[in-house]
């Protein structure tokens, strides 16, 4: 079976392409930049086909679309490599919107439709502890809830009943190397670790690992369709990842680290860690998913002893 990945050379690439290779599935995979994402990924790259490509227009990458049978769409520009100014705000809006919107565009013209069409988003749900956050309920008005809302659009408006369709709302991600488990631990590691903002906020997470198999477990499970929270079920306050995090390092969690200075460091991309929501999870579950990492400890021992 043939599988096109958009945005598939990071670091959740690097976990899921490994994966999609061992159950024999094909695959090609888009990337602005061939040189750059078979160096970054020399383990695997002989192992699939790589087409470099602008998103913003209609050019070769497009006509993978009735040549393949699967479509995972996570293309976009890095949401928290860079501070949001306007322009910047505009390029992460931009890098998802249109390919996405290209993408389906073509679907309802080819003959050869993909039997499957996988979108990855985010549960950008607004700011609340004391309410828990379904499928049903309206992504934030912040900026990351708009980003998120208009990126789903287009397959949400797809409507095929020749195509399945799931959107994976995905948690903040527990990786490697992601930038959130930098800000969050680093500090430790100097022996001023703490908590976070008033550290009572909820941060929905999930393993990068888990992250990866969702994905595969959608692919093989035909049933499973629609928008769906792909966020582990052990609900954990920022405190209380801080002093996880903190006994795994072997460290005291003892300082705070106010919002308004993370406001000044970070500007508005503070919100990622500020603020908080509680996802539920149950749709996931329901459907039978089985989690690698259903638990913070559990998770956390295996980012930070790496």
């Amino acid at each position: 079976m043939k599988i096109l990945i958009t945005g598939g050379t990071g670091s959740v690439g690097k976990i899921l392409v490994p994966m999609l290779l061992d159950k024999n599935y094909d695959l090609t995979l888009t990337t602005r930049n061939e040189k750059k994402a078979i160096t970054k990924n020399s383990k695997w790259a002989d192992k699939v086909k790589f087409i470099e490509t602008d998103y913003r227009i209609r050019g070769d990458w497009l006509k993978q679309v009735e040549l393949n049978d699967i479509i995972i769409n996570m293309v976009g520009a890095n949401v928290f490599s860079r501070r949001w100014t306007m322009k910047r705000k505009s390029v992460l809006m931009d890098s998802r919107v249109e390919p996405t919107q290209l993408l389906i565009d073509t679907i309802k013209k080819v003959e050869n439709k993909p039997s499957l069409f996988i979108q990855i988003s985010g549960s950008e749900y607004p700011n609340s502890n004391e309410k828990e956050f379904f499928e049903t309920d309206r992504l934030s008005d912040k900026f990351l809830g708009e980003l998120m809302r208009e990126w789903e659009k287009p397959i949400i408006n797809l409507k095929n009943k020749d195509v399945r369709e799931i959107v994976f709302r995905m948690g903040p991600v527990l990786g490697y190397d992601w930038k959130n488990i930098e800000r969050m631990f680093i500090p430790h590691k100097l022996f001023i670790g703490g908590k976070v903002g008033n550290g009572r906020q909820i941060y929905p997470w999930v393993h990068v690992k888990d992250f990866a198999n969702i994905i595969l477990w959608g692919i093989e499970n035909e049933k499973v369709k629609g928008i769906i929270n792909g966020v582990a079920p052990d609900k954990k306050s920022m405190i209380e990842l801080a002093k996880i995090g903190g006994h795994i390092l072997k460290r005291k969690t003892w300082t705070w680290a106010p919002g308004f200075g993370l406001r000044l460091v970070l500007g508005e991309r503070a919100d990622t860690i500020l603020n908080g929501r509680a996802v539920n999870s149950n749709k996931l579950l329901d459907y039978g998913y089985k989690f690698l990492y259903p638990n913070a400890g559990l998770a956390l021992i295996d980012i930070l002893k790496k």
